[in-house]
This record gives structure tokens, C-alpha cells and sequence, in this order.
């Protein structure tokens, strides 16, 4: 069983269904490229665009989600601690999606492009 069935077991909220159903869209969004929407999903997995539109009107208590997964990763007891980094593409144009002016630490200036951010998490 993997830490995400886990995770969602431990879930009171979520039935046998959703959880299935958070299983493969997490999955789906690992695997996608482009535009993260039904359409896409739906080509790399074996549901349906209306399948998600039905799936996404569900409640789904994310922060409780983040919390146990957390709580999942720390059951050592050691200290881990998170860690960002923010990396910038140069891109030009105008109908991308996030394009903007962002700090581009290799010149030391801002220039227009897009910034991608990794977290993980450190053991200290």
C-alpha cells in the first residue's frame, strides 16, 4: 500500500470512491503535460472528462489531506525541516500562462519569463 492510499484511509471523510478517485487524479497530474484540465486527465487515465466534472464537485478537506501526510512522513521522530528553491526560465511572448517579471539570480536583475519552485522536504 502506498503512502497516498494510507493517507486517505486514515481520512473519515473520504469513501472507498474518492479515494480511488484522488488516487488516479494525483497520479494523472504526475504524468501530465500541458494544461492540467479534464481533457488531459482524461488521456492519461481511463476516465472520463465528465468523470472528473463529477469528481471535482466532491468536498475534499485538503488541509486534513496535508496534515496526515505530513504527520506520515515525520513517524521517526527525527528533525526534517522544508526546503524551497525558486528557478527562473526566460520566455518571451505574450499568451503564456505565468509569464511576468521575475529575479533572475544569475544577472542579478528581474527579467520577464517564469519561475518554477521545487519544495522538498530535508533531513536535518
Amino acid at each position: 500500500m502506498s503512502l497516498l492510499e494510507t493517507i486517505l484511509e486514515s481520512m473519515s471523510s473520504v469513501n472507498q470512491a474518492q479515494r480511488q478517485f484522488i488516487v488516479v487524479v494525483l497520479m494523472g497530474l504526475m504524468c501530465l503535460r500541458g494544461k492540467a484540465n479534464f481533457r488531459n486527465l482524461s488521456r492519461y487515465s481511463d476516465y472520463h472528462e465528465k468523470t472528473y466534472s463529477r469528481g471535482f464537485r466532491r468536498d475534499f478537506d485538503l488541509v486534513e489531506f496535508k496534515q496526515l501526510g505530513l504527520s506520515q512522513i515525520n513517524l521517526s521522530g527525527q528533525t526534517r525541516i522544508a526546503a524551497m528553491d525558486c528557478s527562473f526560465i526566460s520566455k518571451s511572448g505574450k499568451q503564456t500562462y505565468g509569464l511576468d517579471q521575475f529575479y533572475h539570480s544569475s544577472l542579478s536583475k528581474t527579467e520577464t519569463g517564469l519561475e518554477i519552485s521545487t519544495l522538498a522536504v530535508v533531513d536535518v
